[in-house]
């Protein structure tokens, strides 16, 4: 679906050149177009909700929340404060508004 809406996307915009990818400013899904980005908005929750918790490669031992998708809800990790994945947040409220599918 992502692909049809770029390929309509350069045949109206005439654009020569498309890249698509994440934004590397944020987590977004990117556009490219020349030197502009254009943010994709995800609709639905999004898909690092999926990601299985990881702890990173540093040792600051921090409380962190992640979204577990067996059982539904956010749930607590212990990250190390660098490296890891996406589904990390700082609080449980923070990880149900991003993740949980019941809002």
């Amino acid at each position: 679906m992502m692909n049809n809406r770029l390929k309509n996307l350069s045949r109206r915009g005439g654009a020569d050149r498309i890249e698509t990818g994440l934004n590397p400013l944020t987590s977004d899904l990117a556009l490219h177009l020349g030197t502009t980005y254009v943010a994709l908005k995800e609709t639905s929750r999004t898909s690092f909700c999926g990601l299985q918790p990881s702890a990173g490669l540093c040792l600051a031992l921090s409380e962190r929340f992640y979204y577990d998708v067996n059982a539904g809800h956010c749930k607590k990790f212990v990250y190390g404060g660098c490296g890891g994945n996406q589904n990390r947040f700082t609080s449980r409220e923070q990880c149900d508004s991003r993740c949980s599918l019941t809002k």
